[in-house]
């Protein structure tokens, strides 16, 4: 960000904070959220997307389909840095849906649906805390993580395997440009279910303790070893969440 932005934001951060703001100015838009902390963090999904573009040249990617996209936090930097790109985005969570949708309502060429991705269409249960939805999981234990575990909630959320017949609803060509994948214990679920799709990049968070957590290995053998690994984050927190970048060979 420019330093006259990063000096101004550094106001409006705290002050959404401190008054609980479900909403806070971020690059020209305002940023909706779920979590008051939301705002301090905000930041560092352009450092991200500049880390990424070490790899990948954003300037020729037409699609990215975020998976696991909860309010949109990855997609709101994308989109920022390079508004030309197609955003697809799934979220499985209803109750925050919506926000999804006010951020991306935002921009053009960002679309939201409200299902996850999977090895095939069916219902799944699903556990989040109120205002604490990024850590929403397939994983009841990975939602509670270091929270209240008495505060969970419990819905039930619509799985669709991305076949011929969803690439074709919803718009999108092969091989496709960037896989974001960030769902919290449900990467091999997601990977299997993607085992037909073609793409260039794929960029996953992981974790070394988080229930159906996968290690880089493992993900290499779901995708049958056809990647490279082009970055390798270190793991962070008591979760041990880290992240890696696949480009397709």
């Amino acid at each position: 960000m420019p330093l006259a932005e990063c000096a101004r934001y550094i106001f409006r951060k705290y002050d959404a904070v401190l008054r609980d703001r479900a909403g806070v100015e971020f690059l020209g838009k305002t940023f909706y959220y779920d979590n008051r902390f939301i705002p301090v963090f905000l930041p560092n999904h352009i450092y991200e997307i500049q880390d990424l573009a070490r790899f990948i040249d954003f300037k020729n990617v037409k699609q990215v389909l975020d998976i696991g996209a909860n309010v949109g936090l990855f997609s709101y930097a994308l989109k920022s840095l390079f508004p030309h790109i197609a955003v697809f985005s799934f979220e499985p969570n209803s109750a925050i849906f919506a926000t999804l949708q006010k951020n991306a309502s935002q921009f053009s060429n960002w679309k939201c649906f409200n299902c996850g991705l999977g090895v095939s269409a069916r219902r799944l249960p699903f556990f989040f805390i109120e205002g604490k939805s990024a850590q929403g999981s397939i994983h009841r234990a990975n939602a509670v993580h270091d929270l209240a575990a008495d505060a969970v909630k419990e819905i039930q959320i619509q799985i669709r395997k991305l076949d011929l017949a969803l690439i074709s609803e919803i718009g999108i060509s092969e091989p496709i440009d960037l896989i974001k994948i960030d769902v919290e214990g449900a990467e091999e679920e997601v990977l299997k279910g993607l085992a037909d799709t073609k793409w260039r990049y794929l960029y996953i968070e992981l974790s070394d303790t988080q229930a159906g957590g996968l290690t880089p290995e493992a993900v290499m053998n779901l995708i049958g070893g056809n990647a490279t690994i082009q970055m390798q984050t270190e793991p962070e927190g008591s979760a041990r969440i880290y992240s890696l970048l696949l480009e397709a060979t």
